[in-house]
């Protein structure tokens, strides 16, 4: 296992209170990077959970979208501790506002035993910010807590350390009266798993690489404003491996070095140029892994009756053919939002994920014979020289692409990417004190191109999980205030993830 040593976490500073623990949902909203708090007191928190269960692996909705918190292997206890001080996300005036967060995850079914799952220190100044460290990423789309998660910057893995600039409210750039506004931000930093990668694969003799480094880039369009009946929001999220040293490429025995220098990071800001070793003469292609999807939403509200609905859809890509539209838009993510005035039932959300076309079953670059390109087999989050759009063995996308720590297969390959599959979330307050998640999906998978499975694998998976708000006197005895005691039932069935079942435990304390 890769411990990640206390003094190399604190010196990236500090994190974000838990976030996959927010059960109670949130309506329908346009506001893209929203905060939950604008006070600048310390906060603190820590939970303990136990889980007990039995099962080739841990129930699938027990280790996504957890930021890289969650297991995937086995039933251990664990220990999450937090410590913030939180900023708002947007000041009036234009002077410094600083603040931070450290989130540390521990225990001996983690894939690292001691996780950090944020380590960040920012500063705000007006609408601008700017962080340095482990930032879990924003959800300007999908629902934090229901949704299966962004195909590029989703909350499954572990997040890259970065330096990163972002405008995390709406921005009206041409002033209140002028219903457009815009959000965006843009990241550089190194992904931490080379090590990792070496311990897990490189007795087996599979790809890995080392020293990788990471871009990320997204911004956001909305036609509307705060009290609009109906808003547009449109936009794009990319984000790019590239530099760092591929090791047993084609079993070679030699590091393959990668360069990774301002020219490089030029080309990942700009999504073109360059090109790597393997791709030949005449074939130029570019440089480093990406990995991009563009995103829409339509949300309408009512006014009168406290609903809201949202309509959105991601179409992803890894090309150029695929981004615009030279094969056909079939492979993606439609979802629906809806926010009820109801507190038994707040939140509804459903999906459905498309991901088998990927531009077709054929790939052929020209040749002097034939000259037509057909750039078909996307093989999403796989790709030819890094081992996988990963970290720490967890994918950093959307969850549903089953990650490579699943197969122990002694690669970091994604073996599963082409699927489809039905998703349901459901969140509610039944009581002041009462707040439930409940997850539902289905999935079939035909493996990949390249490796397809003899028979489609299916996956039926459930999350049931309630949290409960102690009253400060219980049993006669006073207890204070914060403590919070959380269950959870999950649940896997089919050929994919195996049968696997679980019951967790929780009881957390926050100030």
């Amino acid at each position: 296992m890769n411990r990640i040593s206390p003094f190399r976490l604190l010196a990236l500073l500090l994190c974000l209170t838990v976030v996959h623990g927010r059960l109670c949902a949130t309506p329908c909203t346009d506001e893209p990077y929203g905060r939950a708090g604008d006070s600048t007191a310390l906060h603190y928190f820590g939970e303990t959970l136990v889980t007990v269960g039995g099962g080739p692996h841990t129930p699938f909705w027990l280790g996504a979208n957890r930021d890289g918190r969650g297991a995937v292997d086995g039933h251990g206890p664990q220990l999450h501790v937090g410590l913030s001080r939180p900023t708002a996300a947007a000041y009036a005036d234009f002077r410094p506002h600083w603040g931070g967060t450290v989130e540390v995850a521990v225990g001996s079914s983690l894939v690292s035993r001691f996780t950090p799952s944020a380590a960040f220190a920012e500063t705000v100044i007006g609408r601008s910010h700017l962080s340095f460290g482990l930032r879990p990423h924003a959800t300007p789309i999908n629902h934090p807590a229901l949704s299966t998660g962004s195909f590029v910057l989703g909350r499954n893995a572990v997040p890259p350390a970065t330096l990163a600039w972002s405008i995390p409210t709406w921005w009206p750039a041409f002033g209140r009266r002028v219903p457009v506004a815009f959000s965006g931000t843009l990241a550089y930093g190194l992904l931490l798993d080379g090590n990792w990668q070496r311990r897990t694969v490189d007795r087996a003799g599979g790809r890995y690489a080392t020293g990788v480094r990471y871009h990320e880039k997204a911004g956001y369009v909305r036609i509307g404003t705060d009290s609009s009946v109906v808003t547009l929001t449109a936009g794009a999220e990319m984000a790019t491996q590239f530099g760092g040293t591929i090791h047993h490429y084609l079993s070679a025995s030699q590091p393959m070095h990668l360069p990774g220098g301002l020219r490089e990071a030029f080309y990942a800001f700009v999504a073109k140029g360059g090109s790597d070793p393997t791709d030949g003469d005449g074939y130029a292609n570019a440089s480093g892994n990406t990995v991009g999807a563009w995103r829409f939403a339509l949300t309408a509200r009512s006014r009168r009756e406290k609903m809201a609905a949202r309509l959105y859809y991601d179409h992803f890509f890894e090309d150029e053919s695929a981004a615009f539209d030279e094969y056909g838009w079939l492979d993606g993510l439609i979802g629906l939002e809806l926010s009820l005035p109801l507190q038994s039932l707040h939140t509804v959300v459903a999906e459905f994920v498309r991901t088998d076309y990927q531009s077709g079953p054929v790939y052929h670059d020209h040749t002097p014979q034939l000259e037509e390109q057909v750039s078909g087999i996307d093989n999403y989050y796989n790709h030819g020289l890094y081992p996988g759009w990963q970290h720490f063995g967890m994918a950093m996308g959307n969850a549903l692409f089953a990650s490579p720590l699943y197969d122990h297969n002694g690669t970091l390959l994604f073996t599963a990417n082409r699927f489809r599959a039905v998703h349901l979330g459901f969140s509610g307050a039944p009581t002041p004190r009462l707040t439930y998640r409940l997850l539902l999906t289905t999935l079939r998978s035909w493996g990949t191109y390249a490796a397809p499975f003899a028979e489609v694998q299916r996956q039926h998976s459930l999350l049931a999980e309630i949290a409960w708000q102690l009253p400060p006197r219980l049993f006669g005895r006073h207890i204070g205030y914060g403590w919070q005691g959380t269950a959870a039932f999950a649940a896997d069935r089919g050929s994919r993830l195996g049968n696997n079942t679980a019951l967790q435990i929780g009881l957390r304390y926050s100030r």
